[in-house]
């Protein structure tokens, strides 16, 4: 049998789809590569012999079970049970004495979603255990779905309430948010050092940095590259600058003088400074880590947004 990365097992992910004697192969591929088109890579299995490797699986999952982690149990009971350890809401799919699916009042925890045998549905032993039981609203004349079907359907749906619910602590937890978070702390922290020692503010200080490297640039793009909101906002920050002479304009062009490249040599301790600040505690390892982790991060948005 092959080996799975048993990442469930240390490190839950908030959603997890769990497979109850779900037994077609072909199935099975449909509900990995579905899961995985909504960000789901987490599976648990209440058959401690599932395997996602046979051949039908892999190729009706087009691949995506080589980045999926299953966790295997013995029966439904111990499966559900360890999932409401660790604090998961957990989500049946059922015809039977449940509320359809848009009205289904998800909690602000994780939550596992359960998908039944194709013949049978969901195990009796877990749909009493479950907290939320659901189902997909149907004309008359159609009884049930393939499984692989109402995964898509259950999946995106539940996702999307779940989403809505937990809305705040994802915008609060989300990598974005950190990162925009520590640049701009190391921004005010760089801005007031700055101002302890010299008539510069820290957006003065990186439009200097910014002309050094580029040579040349016009206000709309020193601007933008410089973090402003608005061409008023580099004009009022470059007033003072062009009236020293730091800056130089010709036609619609700016460019650092000889003066704002020694200004920028002065004040370098202070932007050291800072950095370090920043970056108290983190070992020389860490800081370099970081360095090639934000390297990797802008390259993959310039694949999308080339940088100019």
């Amino acid at each position: 049998m092959a080996n799975f990365s048993d990442k469930i097992s240390n490190q839950l992910s908030d959603l997890v789809v769990v497979l109850d004697g779900v037994s077609d192969f072909g199935n099975i591929g449909t509900i990995i590569r579905t899961a995985a088109a909504f960000e789901i890579r987490d599976f648990v299995s209440t058959e401690e012999n599932q395997d996602f490797f046979y051949k039908k699986t892999i190729d009706a999952s087009r691949g995506a079970v080589f980045s999926s982690h299953l966790k295997r149990f013995k029966s439904g009971t111990e499966a559900i049970h360890h999932l409401k350890r660790q604090g998961y809401q957990i989500a049946v799919t059922t015809p039977y004495d449940s509320i359809i699916q848009s009205f289904a009042k998800i909690e602000e925890k994780p939550i596992a979603i359960v998908l039944g045998n194709e013949s049978h549905g969901v195990s009796q032993e877990v749909t009493d255990l479950a907290d939320i039981k659901i189902q997909i609203p149907m004309s008359g004349a159609i009884e049930s779905l393939n499984v692989g079907v109402a995964a898509g359907i259950s999946l995106y749906e539940m996702k999307i309430k779940w989403v809505l619910t937990m809305l705040t602590k994802k915008i609060q937890e989300s990598i974005g948010r950190h990162l925009y978070c520590a640049s701009k702390w190391i921004r005010l922290v760089f801005d007031a050092k700055l101002k302890e020692v010299s008539p510069f503010n820290a957006d003065q200080a990186i439009m200097m940095m910014i002309l050094k490297c580029d040579g040349i640039s016009e206000a709309q793009k020193l601007a933008h590259d410089a973090g402003l909101s608005s061409v008023i906002d580099v004009h009022s920050e470059l007033a003072p600058l062009l009236d020293k002479g730091i800056i130089l304009q010709k036609d619609n062009f700016l460019m650092l003088s000889e003066k704002g490249e020694e200004m920028i040599a002065k004040i370098w301790s202070v932007h050291e400074l800072s950095e370090q600040i920043a970056f108290t505690d983190l070992s020389e390892e860490e800081k370099e880590s970081f360095i090639k982790i934000i390297g990797k991060i802008s390259k993959n948005c310039e694949k999308v947004i080339p940088f100019s």
